[in-house]
C-alpha cells in the first residue's frame, strides 16, 4: 500500500504562504507614503516675533514696506519688522 503525504504538503504550503503573507499585512501599508510639509505661516505685525523701533536714525535713513517699491526716509520711533 502506497501512502501519499498530501495532507503534510497542504499544511507545509499553508504554513509558507502565512509566513509570507503575515509580515506584509502587519506593516500597515505604511511602506509608500510620503510626509507632506506643513508651509510655515506668513509673518504678520501680530505674530512676527524680530521686531524693532528705529530710535535716532543719523545719516541717510531709508525703508521699505513689503511688497511695496518704494523707499521711504525713516524717522525716530518708526516700527520695523524682519521678513
Amino acid at each position: 500500500m502506497k501512502h501519499k503525504p498530501r495532507g503534510a504538503f497542504r499544511w507545509i504550503g499553508l504554513l509558507l504562504t502565512l509566513a509570507l503573507v503575515i509580515p506584509l499585512v502587519s506593516c500597515g501599508g505604511q511602506g509608500g507614503t510620503i510626509a507632506t510639509p506643513t508651509p510655515t505661516p506668513t509673518p504678520t505685525p501680530e505674530t512676527s516675533a524680530l521686531t524693532g523701533t528705529i530710535s535716532s536714525p543719523t545719516g541717510e535713513v531709508l525703508v521699505q514696506k513689503q511688497g511695496s517699491e518704494t523707499w521711504i526716509e525713516a524717522v525716530s520711533g518708526m516700527k520695523l519688522e524682519v521678513f
